[in-house]
């Protein structure tokens, strides 16, 4: 392992405190210059403003790295222009130093803020504590070469992120499109729902579901929490809870849970394709089953159902309630409480469209190219992120050394 020689960091940057305007100089109508109070409009490298001040106290320059100062501690962005800091935030100046390692090496060191602040009421950091940051003292041309290898991931992530926007923006209109036009239609009829293809019927979801049940615990809500157990990594079985059905069609948090807490669950057999609801709540998430290796079962905010796959595609289904007409309809049929809930008479009761069997599975095919396409790039931007990790725990630390000229050899 190489080790960096390292020097406080008031040696290569000025340190700039921020201090906040009064509140009348400053405005969310664009006029001054965008005004950072803490790290809320931080982005994934700039922040965007949502406000903005005419008598600033404090600025920042294009390319001082922004790092928050009050909790959450350690936050860094760039400045891509002339901003105004509060006093949430402090402004790094580089000089004779390069800008983008400094921002990189910055972003690697929140852990050291974060352990600092366990087991305290940590909750901000002072001039003081910025200049007892020790930065490495090495040449420019290797601080350069770090930073152009962290900026090319940078940039690769960004694509992929890019990518997932522009496809879902794409799945977002032809599920709009093909939900209400279908494939290749030319005579429409107007139906309590909405213009649809003169070939397709408007019943109520009742008539394709084959059942619909809840999974309701065997006991009371505090039963439950005494007597399941939820964990991140494998257990015995799989666990799917309404917070897991998130926007994207995937579920982001696996969860678990073992045996006696399966055995204490109301279950119902899984074999795929099902779709959830939640009940409660967080009214409009839904998910459909995968095929599952593993044991599975569901908490109690949800609701299950099987539809008879002869006259219904599950997946098509999955899609229209997903779209903006199926949501629209899950809220007007939901009932009118402080939480918000759907029962299951409600479900039931929801006028859906029932295209052909052939014309709905060629609208699933269409869709899930799409899907596709968005899981494929969503690997991969975590892929790049862990990659990412890797190599500023490398390269910011001195682990591992970038060559600077052809006799020089990498390090490690």
């Amino acid at each position: 392992m190489s080790e960096w020689k390292t020097v406080n960091i008031s040696e290569k940057a000025e340190i700039i405190m921020g201090q906040s305007p009064k509140s009348s100089d400053c405005n969310e109508e664009g006029i001054g210059i965008p005004f950072y109070q803490g790290n809320t409009d931080f982005g994934n490298i700039y922040p965007s403003p949502s406000r903005y001040c005419t008598k600033p106290k404090k600025i920042a320059n294009k390319n001082d790295i922004l790092l928050s100062v009050r909790a959450p501690v350690g936050e860094v962005n760039l400045a891509n222009e002339k901003v105004v800091i509060g006093r949430g935030v402090s402004a790094i100046r580089p000089k004779d130093y390069d800008y983008l390692f400094l921002y990189y090496y910055l972003k690697n060191y929140k852990n050291n803020w974060l352990r600092l602040q366990q087991g305290s009421t940590f909750t901000a950091i002072n001039k003081n504590d910025m200049n007892s940051i020790l930065v490495p003292d090495i040449n420019t041309q290797e601080q350069q070469k770090i930073a152009a290898i962290l900026t090319t991931v940078d940039e690769a992530i960004e694509k992929t992120e890019q990518i997932i926007v522009q496809t879902e923006t794409v799945k977002k209109g032809l599920m709009q499109q093909l939900l209400k036009k279908g494939i290749g239609h030319t005579e429409f009829k107007k139906t309590i729902i909405g213009e649809i293809p003169e070939s397709w019927e408007v019943i109520q979801f009742k008539e394709i579901i084959d059942f619909l049940t809840d999974y309701e615990a065997n006991g009371s809500f505090s039963d439950l929490k005494e007597n399941v157990t939820v964990y991140d990594e494998p257990s015995y079985a799989y666990y799917v809870r309404a917070t897991d059905l998130e926007k994207r069609d995937y579920i982001s948090n696996v969860k678990y849970v073992d045996k006696e807490s399966y055995d204490f669950l109301k279950k119902t057999k899984l074999s795929g394709g099902e779709l959830l609801f939640a009940k409660r709540g967080q009214i409009g998430k839904l998910y459909i089953m995968p095929e599952l290796e593993i044991k599975s079962t569901l908490a109690p905010n949800l609701y299950l159902i099987k539809i008879y796959t002869k006259v219904a595609n599950n997946k098509f289904y999955y899609y229209f309630f997903k779209s903006a007409l199926g949501q629209k309809l899950l809220y007007r049929n939901s009932a009118s409480t402080t939480l918000g809930a759907i029962y299951k008479d409600d479900i039931r009761a929801i006028n859906i469209i029932l295209p052909p069997i052939k014309e709905q599975e060629e609208i699933v095919t269409i869709l899930e190219s799409l899907d596709e396409k968005i899981t494929q790039e969503v690997t991969k931007n975590k892929n790049l992120k862990k990659l990412k990790q890797g190599l500023m725990q490398q390269l910011l630390t001195g682990k591992v050394r970038v060559p600077i000229d052809k006799k020089e050899e990498v390090l490690s």
